[in-house]
């Protein structure tokens, strides 16, 4: 079972297709936690001992469970993309996440042990556009706090 302090963590691609930035900047985030983050590289490494491949895992996040050695825990999820008015941005619309739902899951016991969320209903917040990368970063705020 993975405890919260130290645990080493990696965040998989949101479904932003080749685009990496939530879990990036989560990534990157979470770096100045107590967490430890397991980078992108060194995971395909794994799955590779492992007999698993990233595309693999990322179509069926259950692979994963109970068979990833040094690893206690996996951020996945899933981000919507809107469109609508951001204000004094040129041109006024932006492509924008507008819901984000993320788990951070035992690979272990395939539990989930933390559950967060992000909605926003314009693209402009009090925080600026909320962007893939700030998104991560707003998430990764959030991870933190446990």
């Amino acid at each position: 079972m993975c405890h919260y302090a130290d645990a080493s963590v990696t965040a998989l691609n949101f479904n932003q297709g080749e685009d990496y930035a939530i879990a990036d900047s989560l990534s990157g985030y979470l770096i100045q936690s107590r967490f430890r983050i397991i980078e992108r590289g060194q995971l395909n490494r794994i799955l590779e001992e492992q007999g698993l491949t990233m595309s693999g895992v990322l179509n069926d996040s259950s692979l994963l469970i109970g068979r990833i050695k040094d690893i206690d825990a996996v951020i996945i999820g899933s981000a919507t993309t809107s469109y609508g008015f951001a204000g004094l941005i040129p041109g006024g619309n932006v492509e924008y996440i507008s819901d984000c739902s993320s788990h951070m899951v035992d690979i272990e016991t395939g539990e989930v042990l933390i559950g967060i969320n992000f909605t926003t209903s314009s693209a402009s917040t009090t925080k600026g556009v909320s962007r893939a990368s700030k998104v991560g970063i707003w998430l990764g705020m959030q991870y933190s706090k446990y």
